[in-house]
């Protein structure tokens, strides 16, 4: 249903990543963990950094490993740089034999070429519907931006526009165009996240973000502010919108305050139970301490997507060229008019509903919005919902089945593609299904791509794009036969 007023959501607000913090991963990346809480004790594979010196004396005669005594708490600024770089686990669930096309109804099917990445490297591939491989991107993230301290990296999002040229993101910390050769064409050097698309004019928008202070939620934490920023066809900015500033603007201010200050006050409570539970590990490693934030994403947008003129004309309370996102960490769809400079904006409709810490909001020319819903369901089922945004009744839905349920506490997508059938993406299991309108699976690929020490985990599959051969016929020829 429509929301406009606080309720649970400010007690599941914040994002329950903080013991896989301690083992050094920021607990603003997507994720390790389904539920709020921390863990009763560290994760496994917890490691221990150094060496570290305090004094240029003891750098310099300094051999073999040793830590600080007593952790400092991290500066505003430190605490920035390591908001902005958040990033997903490249792989999170244990692999199996399973690789490759495991179902293809050709009949049934609306056959196409399939864009995907993975969590394995920086890399995308173009396959057919059988799964032989057609084309493929690759470029290290090093290779683009050699200063940036991140060894690894992967493409978070890769989008296909004309020529063979892919749009990539680097989950926090840039976004590149390659050609169909994989040289770089452009960068936008700004922490891109989560989403990339191309209007009709050539123009590009997107979400990125930067960490700032905000004194109204906490005297001296930075805080994420997500921004719609809009580029120029060679990658140029044009400008960007803050999203937290569109809805403060709004009639949903009061209720959005509400809702950021119940969800710092508990992130904070759990940020001092962590320090509690794993004081050991932060007193040899204190640069642990710049990445253990409860509190800093305060939204985590997700999505964005111009709605066009049949979306409009078709879904109750949206207008043409408005912007609808995907707001995870508030369980909420909010549509932004955003002026023609594109410096300011505001939001016009703000909706909650039987959906939970969603991904992907897309909205459909039968007057429905399609989601990928993590959490609404159950703790362990996520499902595909095609729902009427006015009133939250859900139309469709996918949830795999008893025996397979579907699930991705994070990460997930779905698209609806022109027959009718939608493609699902169960990003953690690293696998993807094509599903008819009734359910049944008519095509299913399972990552072939593993990740992890010893290649025991699957690798995340952040997305799955279905394409036409025409799409490609510029530049790559393809047997359709």
């Amino acid at each position: 249903m429509v929301a406009r007023t606080v309720d649970s959501i400010a007690s599941r607000w914040v994002l329950p990543f903080l013991a896989p913090v301690a083992a050094g991963l920021l607990v603003a990346s997507c994720g390790d963990s389904t539920g709020p809480g921390v863990s009763e004790s560290p994760p496994e594979d917890a490691q221990v950094e150094g060496p570290t010196a305090n004094t240029d004396e003891e750098k310099e005669g300094l051999r073999g490993h040793w830590y600080r005594r007593e952790a400092k708490e991290p500066t505003a600024a430190e605490r920035a740089d390591a908001l902005e770089g958040i990033g997903y686990a490249p792989g999170m669930e244990a692999a199996t034999s399973a690789r490759g096309i495991m179902q293809y109804d050709p009949d049934l099917a609306e056959n196409g070429l399939n864009l995907y990445s993975s969590g394995h490297a920086a890399e995308a591939f173009l396959m057919d519907m059988e799964g032989r491989l057609l084309h493929r991107w690759t470029k290290p993230i090093r290779a683009i931006w050699p200063e940036i301290d991140a060894p690894f990296g992967y493409f978070r999002k890769a989008r296909l526009i004309s020529g063979g040229r892919l749009l990539v993101i680097f989950e926090g910390k840039g976004l590149a165009a390659l050609d169909k050769d994989s040289n770089v064409l452009w960068t936008y050097d700004k922490p891109a996240h989560h989403d990339i698309r191309e209007d009709a004019d050539g123009t590009l928008y997107g979400l990125d973000r930067k960490a700032k202070p905000m004194p109204e939620f906490h005297p001296d934490r930075p805080f994420l502010d997500d921004r719609v920023v809009f580029l120029k066809p060679d990658g140029k900015e044009l400008g960007h919108v803050s999203v937290l500033d569109c809805l403060l603007r709004s009639t949903y201010a009061d209720d959005v305050r509400k809702i950021v200050a119940a969800g710092v006050a508990r992130g904070l409570q759990e940020e001092e139970q962590a320090k509690e539970l794993y004081k050991e590990k932060l007193r040899e490693n204190p640069e642990l301490l710049k990445k253990l934030d409860a509190i800093g994403d305060i939204f985590h947008c997700n999505s964005v997507r111009r709605v066009g003129a049949e979306e409009a004309a078709a879904i109750e309370g949206l207008e043409e060229g408005w912007y609808l996102l995907s707001i995870r960490n508030i369980s909420a769809l909010v549509a932004l008019e955003i002026d023609p400079d594109r410096r300011t904006g505001v939001a016009r409709w703000f909706a909650r509903g039987p959906w939970k810490h969603q991904h992907e909001a897309i909205p459909l020319t039968n007057g429905r919005v399609l989601l990928f819903d993590n959490l609404g369901l159950s703790p362990q089922r996520s499902r595909a919902l095609e729902l009427v945004p006015s009133t939250g009744e859900i139309e469709w839905e996918y949830s795999g089945s008893d025996e397979s349920p579907l699930l991705s506490t994070v990460g997930g997508c779905s698209h609806r593609l022109p027959g009718g059938n939608t493609l699902v993406i169960e990003s953690t299991r690293g696998t993807a299904f094509e599903v008819t309108p009734s359910g049944e699976v008519v095509w299913e690929f399972a990552s072939p791509h593993r990740a992890g020490d010893d290649e025991e985990l699957v690798a995340f599959l952040p997305d799955v794009h279905r394409l036409n051969a025409s799409d490609v016929s510029d530049w790559l020829k393809v047997d359709t036969k």
